[in-house]
């Protein structure tokens, strides 16, 4: 994983910036808090096959990445 930052003052409205990724993890918040409510649900896993609970776990470890970039990015623009 690599990040690239690149000055975005003046180019554009950080109002708007803050305020998309302001939506952004509030959404993949949400996305996190349901994935991880299926993974424990008890019905779910004892049914599910094998490669699609993983899957699931990949997807909420990826979504967990995705938040903390969002939230660093969020908190850089606010400084």
């Amino acid at each position: 994983d690599v990040a690239v930052y690149i000055p975005l003052e003046g180019i554009i409205d950080l109002d708007s910036e803050r305020e998309r990724l302001s939506k952004a993890i509030g959404s993949t918040e949400k996305y996190v808090v349901s994935t991880q409510k299926k993974l424990e649900n008890e019905n779910f896993v004892s049914r599910a096959p094998r490669e699609v609970i993983e899957a699931e776990r990949e997807k909420v470890a990826q979504a967990g990445k995705t938040l903390e970039r969002l939230q660093e990015t969020l908190k850089s623009i606010s400084e």
